[in-house]
């Protein structure tokens, strides 16, 4: 046991000799190089294991819609309660898949609000349940508070306002919080959302592209041109669980590429054309050891003593 907890402490010890800054230079991984910030993230320990940039403040766009959510939940919808779309649920920037004047039930709303990042979909959602966006917002401030981050604001439901903004360190708890609950992480893992409308059937796509592959269980995606292409997603590999935030990718297909390849970097060891050796702790003792290697043997060996 004592043996353990030395070993343990080593390797807590390495990945904190490691910076940010210049494990992001050694990462050669298509995309990452031009994120402005990423994160992984340990939730049985809670601990941010591997980053860069992760605690400056950023917009966060449509990841605001989880907490949104959570906070929608507390209100306890009549899932099966219908509302007929109004004009004032229709703003810029909202995906068409639901419209003035349609009558859809509050799951749909919900449904196309995660999944497809539908902007008028939460505000109809929020509408339908009687409440005011003013109100919302109020206690999303008050949640962030009440769980001491400092760094997190919000100043409308959607992600739309850019003074809606947190870090990859701060996020990593409210995506904890989002995902603990069954309706919000089912949801997000839906490949599609499909609305009958009269004979025709509208379908609305998951924002997440990767659903389904990289080791993906569930995730969230953002973007306004203050931001830049956001997610954030948990990862799991034979019980092996990690969150993902990356921040202010230049592009879509940027976001997707450094997703894909940390999380085959972290869980596989690959980086495109190359595969990393080291697989055990062993890796600390060779002096051809990169610290690249080091530090993706120092979190899938070591587990942070979880």
């Amino acid at each position: 046991m004592k043996g353990k907890i030395i070993v343990i402490s080593c390797l807590l010890f390495v990945v904190s000799c490691l910076s940010a800054t210049a494990v992001a230079a050694q990462l050669t991984l298509p995309g990452l190089d031009k994120v402005f910030a990423y994160s992984f993230y340990e939730p049985r320990q809670q601990m941010v294991v591997d980053g860069k940039n992760v605690d400056e403040v950023r917009p966060i766009a449509s990841m605001t819609k989880l907490v949104t959510a959570y906070i929608l939940l507390q209100h306890q919808p009549n899932w099966s309660q219908r509302y007929k779309m109004q004009k004032v649920d229709d703003i810029l920037g909202s995906r068409y898949y639901v419209r003035p004047g349609e009558t859809f039930t509050l799951e749909q709303y919900w449904r196309v609000a995660l999944v497809g990042s539908a902007n008028n979909a939460i505000k109809a959602l929020i509408h339908g349940l009687g409440l005011k966006e003013a109100q919302v917002v109020i206690e999303m401030n008050n949640l962030v508070k009440d769980l001491g981050l400092t760094k997190t604001k919000f100043a409308d439901v959607t992600g739309l306002s850019p003074a809606n903004v947190s870090t990859a360190r701060e996020y990593h708890t409210l995506l904890s919080l989002a995902l603990a609950r069954a309706k919000i992480i089912e949801t997000l893992q839906l490949k599609n959302v499909k609305l009958k409308i009269g004979k025709k059937t509208r379908v609305v796509p998951n924002t997440n592209k990767l659903l389904g592959q990289a080791y993906m269980v569930a995730g969230k995606t953002g973007y306004i041109e203050e931001s830049g292409y956001n997610f954030g997603a948990l990862l799991s590999k034979d019980g092996l669980k990690y969150q993902l935030i990356i921040l202010g990718a230049p592009t879509e297909a940027e976001r997707v590429a450094s997703t894909k390849n940390l999380a085959l970097w972290l869980y596989d060891g690959i980086i495109p054309e190359i595969k990393v050796v080291p697989k055990t702790a062993s890796a600390y003792l060779s002096p051809a050891a990169s610290s690249t290697e080091i530090l993706r043997a120092t979190i899938i060996n070591g587990r942070f003593g979880g």
